[in-house]
């Protein structure tokens, strides 16, 4: 992960920071596309790192804490709409939502200013478009949601 994303996450989970500590429940999703070739390695190191700044932070809050982590041959579209059509999210939670892996503007939504996470695959119908992972988060209703 480079320098600049690095200073921008922190910036990120620091604003929040006062919102989170005064949630209810803490949620983070962690998606890292570790299997491909050409990035895997790189995936596994920010999988890793994420995951760890995800939980120093919930150590230091006063809330309830989860996460789950998908990677490898778990990081796919259905598994996350799965993961989040289960999840228990009340009005004063807040949800942490990380991507590590390709992304590209699909040929089928040219009109969407949003990216589409690739996820582990170069089948198109099976990226998933972070304009429905923030409709799925958002109808959550938690009191803040993030999506890196």
């Amino acid at each position: 992960m480079n320098t600049i994303v690095k200073k921008f996450i922190i910036l990120v989970i620091l604003c929040s920071f006062s919102c989170i500590a005064y949630s209810q429940t803490f949620h983070a999703i962690v998606a890292c596309n570790t299997i491909d070739r050409s990035i895997g390695t790189g995936m596994v190191s920010d999988m890793k790192n994420m995951s760890n700044a995800i939980q120093i932070i919930a150590a230091n809050l006063n809330c309830e804490f989860e996460m789950q982590v998908f990677d490898g041959n778990q990081c796919t579209k259905k598994n996350i709409i799965e993961y989040i059509d289960e999840m228990e999210v009340g009005r004063d939670d807040v949800i942490l939502f990380f991507y590590g892996g390709h992304g590209t503007h699909a040929e089928n939504n040219a009109n969407d200013p949003w990216p589409q996470m690739c996820m582990n695959t170069n089948i198109e119908s099976l990226f998933m478009p972070v304009k429905q992972l923030d409709k799925l988060l958002g109808n959550k209703q938690p009191k803040l949601r993030v999506i890196l």
